[in-house]
């Protein structure tokens, strides 16, 4: 008949982006900016499936999936005020993907 399955996964992460160096070059002359930012990154992922025996070595059945993730910048701010600093706001992003399937599986 066949037996299923779940597994999942939580995953979390601090994002340091330290000492960030950029060249600018203006003709002759050339700046070097600099600048640090940080973040986290959130998510978790969930699978299910079903395995279908064909024969001792075929399996296939249906899957399903879902993932969601998020994620988080802190505004950047290059060091001082030269005309070639860069300045950006915080950034977020949330992520959710799900899918659904079928497999098939081999073993020798």
């Amino acid at each position: 008949m066949g037996r299923g399955g779940i597994n999942g996964d939580l995953h979390c992460d601090d994002l340091y982006f330290d000492d960030i160096q950029r060249e600018v070059n203006i003709g002759p002359a050339s700046r070097t900016e600099q600048g640090n930012s940080g973040g986290k990154l959130l998510g978790m992922r969930l699978q299910a499936g079903w395995d279908i025996p064909l024969s001792v070595h075929l399996t296939t059945g249906p899957v399903v999936s879902y993932a969601l993730d998020y994620g988080r910048v802190g505004g950047y701010r290059e060091q001082g005020d030269s005309s070639t600093a860069m300045r950006y706001g915080d950034q977020t992003r949330y992520t959710q993907i799900g899918a659904i399937g079928w497999r098939i599986d081999s073993q020798q």
